[in-house]
């Protein structure tokens, strides 16, 4: 069979221009981007070939024929995208309020009417968000400043705050309540009945979990012990008024809020009344019961015998004394704590003062066999006192001394400047059992005498004398303190009192 002839070009040769045209092709894909187009190139390929000189001719043809194709779908797929995009914002833009309806049929229309109004609505609503994350970072800042302020008003309180979880667990403990509970930072989390100090304890609280589960407002139980503290627990559940709480499944489904009262001096001040109480009933029982004794005897008795008449009527008065004393310390007292007790300054000098104390408790010396020894120098200088005040508070101490010492004993007090200071110095001694250091601060708290297991033959008292005395004192500017006598080897009361200015520019 005989070869055909073109142009110089046989139809053996076509096999190798397809190769040409398809290596062509192939470069020319990535660069126009046919990639996953494959009817497109198909189609290509099944174009005729050109044959003879004018092939060249045809192949710039086809050239250009795919060439437009490929913009044609480039376009097609630009406008799809765009249109994808700008419905996006439109809707988005509606979501706040901007009414914007793109036209997106050409792009020289949309290049003309819709873009002006679409960059004009995309300030606007950058403006507009701007402005409302200005305003949500304004009040996350509030809520950040409250949130701290609550914080801070919860860590002040005096009562301890403990809030729990539905679960038991500790979600919040101010200071007060780590401070009764002995709690440190790492109970936040832990179940709260585990950091109770006392298993009595952790019953109770248990107790007013479960009658808060059932429905109740509130409850509250006092007197427990939260190691050296005595406390009043108040339980209530943790609600929300936006959230609508089921009682029937139990309020700690939502928490429950532990207010703690430390009521360790109001329980203290409770037994020091009712031990208050206690004495001053025994103290006024005994002079009355006296009194009205001889009053009936007296009364039936005949008037001959005066000398009994005297000795009966001698011990009513005694107990009457006794009584009236006891009435005055309760109110000199009340008087001292509600600050109404009045005082009369004035320049006064120490000896007589003593002198006449002195001559008071000199028959009930002697009638005790009771050695007194003063050593009180002329030459001191005048105090700046209420006269009556010193004057009872001498008469305390030097009745103390009595009571204490017994039968066959010794006092002594010296009065003395105290080295270049503005006070004289007064101290009171006895040979008697003297007072225990542990117990030595009590002794001057109202109510509170040396404990019974310190002390045998301990006299009864109401424990007033010693707290009136130091109130009087310090209130005149001085004050008083124990110690154990050096000279005697009993008590030593020593007290100060300012020297009157006068006195003081003189010595």
């Amino acid at each position: 069979m005989r070869d055909s002839y073109s142009g110089g070009v046989t139809q053996l040769d076509i096999p190798a221009r397809e190769a040409q045209r398809m290596h062509s092709l192939e470069h020319l894909r990535p660069a126009v981007g046919l990639t996953g187009a494959p009817a497109l190139r198909s189609w290509l390929l099944a174009l005729p070939v050109t044959m003879g000189e004018g092939g060249h001719t045809g192949e710039a043809w086809l050239w250009g024929i795919g060439a437009l194709l490929l913009l044609a779908l480039s376009f097609l797929w630009w406008r799809q995208v765009v249109r994808r995009e700008l419905s996006r914002i439109e809707q988005l833009l509606a979501t706040h309020g901007f009414d914007c309806k793109l036209e997106t049929r050409s792009r020289l229309h949309l290049r003309r009417r819709s873009l002006p109004q679409l960059s004009e609505q995309l300030r606007e609503f950058a403006g507009r968000l701007e402005y409302e994350a200005r305003s949500a970072r304004a009040d996350v800042l509030g809520l950040e400043l409250a949130h701290a302020r609550l914080l801070d008003v919860l860590y002040s309180m005096a009562e301890g705050v403990v809030v729990v979880d539905p679960v038991g667990d500790v979600l919040i403990a101010n200071r007060s309540a780590r401070a009764i509970l002995h709690l440190n930072e790492g109970a936040i989390g832990q179940e709260f009945l585990a950091c109770l100090p006392t298993k009595e304890a952790a019953r109770l609280v248990g107790e007013m979990f479960e009658r808060i589960t059932v429905g109740s407002d509130f409850e509250r139980v006092s007197g427990v012990e939260l190691g050296a503290k005595i406390c009043e627990l108040t339980f209530a559940p943790l609600r929300s008024d936006a959230v609508e709480v089921d009682v029937s499944l139990g309020a700690l489904q939502s928490g429950c809020v532990v207010l703690i009262h430390d009521v360790t001096d109001a329980q203290q001040a409770q037994r020091m009344k009712d031990e208050f109480l206690s004495s001053i009933s025994h103290e006024l029982r005994t002079p009355l019961t006296s009194i009205r004794s001889y009053a009936e005897i007296l009364l039936h008795m005949t008037p001959e015998d005066e000398q009994t008449w005297k000795e009966f009527l001698g011990i009513v008065n005694i107990e009457a004394e006794r009584l009236t004393r006891l009435v005055n310390e309760v109110l000199d007292l009340a008087k001292m704590e509600a600050g109404e007790m009045e005082f009369q300054f004035e320049p006064i000098d120490v000896g007589p003062l003593v002198e006449t104390v002195a001559a008071v408790f000199g028959p009930i010396f002697e009638e005790n066999q009771v050695s007194l020894q003063i050593d009180c120098p002329e030459l001191l200088p005048a105090i700046w006192v209420d006269h009556d005040r010193l004057q009872q508070v001498l008469t305390n101490l030097f009745g103390n001394a009595v009571k204490f010492i017994g039968t066959n004993g010794q006092v002594s007090l010296r009065v003395f400047r105290q080295d270049e200071t503005a006070h004289l110095q007064f101290v009171l001694e006895d040979d008697g059992p003297g007072v225990p250091e542990e117990q030595r601060e009590r002794i001057f708290q109202k109510f509170k005498q040396v404990n019974a297991d310190d002390m045998l033959n301990k006299p009864k008292g109401t424990g007033l004398g010693l707290p009136l005395c130091r109130q009087m004192l310090r209130a005149m500017g001085g004050d008083i303190w124990y110690e154990a006598s050096e000279k005697l080897g009993g008590a030593a009361f020593h007290f100060c009192i300012p020297i009157s200015e006068e006195s003081a520019r003189r010595w």
